[in-house]
């Protein structure tokens, strides 16, 4: 069993055809297939009833692979009680890199919506090597 670290950048886990080559690429596709697919349908967060700055969204993933910080592709640990789920904030499309809602018309141009990024921890396994989880 290995315990990793993930970067939590959005939707890297699902478009990752930019990111590494073809090969790689084909290896990830073939993690995150239907033959993966839970019963269980991604959760939508509640939307907030306050006004943000930065206007952002959180959604709850059930990730099945991904790369680890040091750019190898990974598979996450599942089985058919266990299911590592994720949950992922980002910019609101509409307001990533535009100034921020709140701030003073004076500063207004001088300030950005930007994307934060963070690790979590995951049980994962390298995809390439046949051991078991434990």
């Amino acid at each position: 069993i290995m315990l990793a670290l993930l970067s939590a950048v959005p939707s890297l886990f699902t478009s990752m055809e930019s990111v590494i080559p073809a090969s790689r690429s084909q290896i990830l596709k073939a993690i995150l297939n239907n033959k993966y697919s839970s019963k269980r349908s991604e959760e939508i967060a509640e939307a907030q009833s306050h006004v943000e700055c930065c206007p952002s969204e959180t959604r709850f993933k059930q990730i099945r692979g991904g790369l680890s910080r040091e750019g190898k592709v990974v598979e996450l640990y599942r089985n058919q009680r266990t299911v590592q789920k994720f949950y992922e904030t980002s910019c609101k499309p509409e307001f990533k890199d535009r100034p921020c809602q709140l701030v003073a018309s004076e500063d207004r141009q001088m300030s950005r919506c930007v994307q934060k990024y963070s690790y979590v921890y995951a049980i994962l396994k390298d995809y390439n090597v046949e051991e078991s989880y434990g």
